[in-house]
């Protein structure tokens, strides 16, 4: 069953159309490009979710109008940030292969820091949709929002387990 803000997500094909373009010029998108994108699909559901609880107005005090117009405009920011980051991701881990020694210790150290950013917008998605879920009041949005919270959280969890994989090996690399 599509919910409200399932098809307000689905019905904007330019924003499909310009990931499925993203991921077309990856050459290698791994598992922060993953990471990254479901960062960004659940950036986009807050977003979504916060537009359509504003379509409330009436209902919504001054304060909490300012949050959700607040979680709305962070969400659109956190969503391109995120699909940016698998490009990002792509090439600072393509730096690492073909290095070895302390070179590829520094470029391990490098590429953790995508999934890290990532991690971090991943869970900043999570709460503003928790931000939306809990204004909208309306029980047809909870799937919805329950949903990017949990793509966000699981999201984060996946991209720190990435940084923390690259860390551990840029340790374990011996120096040239």
């Amino acid at each position: 069953m599509r919910t409200a803000a399932s098809a307000a997500v689905t019905a904007l094909p330019e924003d499909r159309a310009a990931l499925d373009r993203l991921l077309a010029q990856v050459a290698d998108p791994g598992r922060a490009g993953a990471a990254g994108a479901a960062a960004a699909a659940a950036a986009g559901l807050a977003a979504a979710l916060a537009q359509l609880t504003l379509g409330l107005a009436a209902r919504r005090a001054p304060a909490q109008q300012d949050a959700l117009e607040a979680a709305r405009a962070r969400a659109g920011e956190i969503r391109a940030a995120a699909a940016a980051a698998i490009t990002r991701d792509a090439e600072a881990y393509g730096r690492v292969r073909g290095t070895a020694g302390a070179a590829r210790a520094e470029a391990l150290e490098a590429a953790a820091r995508v999934p890290a950013e990532v991690a971090a917008m991943a869970r900043e998605a999570a709460r503003l949709a928790a931000i939306a879920r809990d204004a909208a009041g309306n029980a047809a949005w909870r799937p919805d929002a329950e949903a990017a919270i949990v793509l966000g959280e699981t999201a984060a969890d996946l991209a720190d387990g990435l940084a923390a994989a690259n860390r551990r090996a840029a340790a374990a690399r011996p120096a040239d």
